[in-house]
């Protein structure tokens, strides 16, 4: 399992500071997941410079920069790599003047599959500081939004990796735009459309260099699958994000259509019981 240490370098000072911060008490905190490749560099540079919808009421709005609170996670597993990702994203946020949460994790030898574990390590990170920040601020925990970087191309790409393991309606509608308070804003472009977006501003970002290594499913999807896909439709991604969309609604619908037909059935809850009218369920 990852063993994990954790510290503060928040422009404003530490987290309880935040709690006489009358701003931040009329505002939401949105926690940014940067890891320093392009799409996250994106997600930051727009968040700070332009109009997102982060599903808070407010639909496409500039986000009020002091409501930008930025969470890197230095996992450790690329050395020098590793630690100059973290250095780069602290220029950054030094750059824009947003206050930085730096997590580091170590992995031992009996972590098992690397990548969902660094995952979860991620998101429990981001849900602990937007948690945080949130108790500081008198604010519910609900309020709050995690913006991650997922573009069109994960999308599609975690697509064919459920196609290929092989997954039901939930899996196939890949990565949904919200998840609780979990939103992705820049689904609906792509990759290259955020790397032409950093160069016409000037602005380098980090390469991972495993990215490249396709004995990883992802990266087999999108260095063999998707480039092959994408010569038969160019549109493939946005006709894979409407496909997407489909079946997110669908699954969603059908869930709720389940939970009322099963609450209908019920007649009897008990500790490691429930009983069910069978008459009905057999019609």
């Amino acid at each position: 399992m990852p063993t994990v240490s954790q510290h503060y370098n928040l422009t404003t000072g530490d987290v309880s500071a935040l709690a006489s911060d009358d701003s931040m008490r009329a505002a939401a905190p949105v926690v940014l997941m940067v890891s320093g490749g392009a799409d996250s560099t994106a997600l930051l540079l727009m968040a700070c410079t332009s109009k997102l919808d982060i599903q808070d009421g407010r639909g496409v709005a500039p986000i009020a920069r002091e409501r930008l609170h930025v969470l890197h996670v230095n996992h450790h597993l690329r050395g020098k790599a590793s630690d100059g990702d973290e250095a780069f994203v602290r220029e950054l946020c030094a750059q824009y003047g947003l206050p930085l949460c730096v997590e580091h994790a170590y992995f031992d030898g009996e972590s098992g599959n690397i990548e969902a574990a660094a995952r979860e390590v991620r998101y429990a990170a981001a849900n602990q500081l937007a948690n945080e920040l949130c108790a500081a601020a008198g604010l519910p925990r609900s309020s709050a939004r995690i913006l991650t970087a997922h573009t069109a191309n994960d999308r599609a790409e975690t697509f064919f990796m459920h196609a290929i393991k092989g997954s039901g309606a939930q899996g196939l509608s890949s990565i949904p735009r919200r998840r609780n308070r979990i939103v992705r804003p820049l689904l609906g472009r792509t990759h290259e459309q955020l790397c032409d977006l950093l160069r016409m501003r000037g602005i380098v970002w980090r390469e991972d260099a495993t990215n490249a290594d396709t004995r990883y499913l992802r990266n087999f999807v999108r260095h063999e699958i998707v480039p092959l896909a994408r010569q038969r439709n160019p549109r493939l991604f946005e006709s894979m994000a409407a496909t997407c969309d489909i079946l997110s609604d669908e699954d969603a619908y059908l869930t709720q259509v389940a939970s009322r037909a099963y609450r209908a059935l019920e007649r009897r809850h008990g500790q490691g019981l429930v009983a069910l009218d069978a008459a009905r369920l057999a019609a």
